[in-house]
């Protein structure tokens, strides 16, 4: 009666990235987790500085039946940011020769 052929073992690289992958997945969580009270914290620090706002653009006045309009809102809307713009430009831009690229 033969012998049974013996069992393959993994590879010695194949534990490696095994025990490098649980590691680096660990070192993740752990970072997550270590800096999740330094985030709840900012998020408390800057609940407490905002003064209350209206969550709508705009308020209705009842006395002088009129309504009233967020400033907030028109300063958005405004401003404007070259950088911003640019970039904004620039995505259009890589957009427009992908679809082209797509077509043809």
């Amino acid at each position: 009666m033969p012998h049974p052929a013996p069992r393959r073992r993994r590879s010695d690289r194949a534990d490696l990235r095994t025990a490098g992958a649980s590691i680096a997945a660990l070192l993740v969580v752990g970072a997550c987790l270590l800096s999740l009270p330094k985030m709840l914290a900012y998020d408390v620090k800057l609940a407490a500085e905002e003064p209350a706002k209206p969550h709508f653009p705009v308020t209705v006045d009842p006395v002088n039946e009129t309504i009233v309009e967020d400033p907030a809102v028109d300063a958005l809307f405004g401003e404007t940011d070259p950088a911003l713009e640019a970039a904004a430009g620039l995505a259009g831009d890589a957009l427009t020769w992908l679809a082209n690229l797509v077509a043809r």
